[in-house]
């Protein structure tokens, strides 16, 4: 699975981050962004959460 968070919708909120420290980090006044190129399987269950909560629907799943 691979994620990427749209910078021009993402509102700053750090949900993201707080779910999934592993595969998003945020600084503050700056839009979210996905560290790792592949996510973990570990962490696929904290990352659909993330998805599934972020409330200007920003994070994207690609191929």
């Amino acid at each position: 699975m691979h994620v990427t968070v749209e910078q021009k919708g993402c509102i700053r909120c750090g949900f993201c981050a707080c779910a999934c420290p592993n595969v998003f980090s945020i600084t503050p006044g700056e839009s979210a962004l996905a560290i790792t190129d592949e996510v973990p399987k570990d962490c696929e269950i904290a990352v659909r959460t993330a998805i599934d909560r972020c409330p200007s629907l920003a994070i994207r799943v690609g191929p």
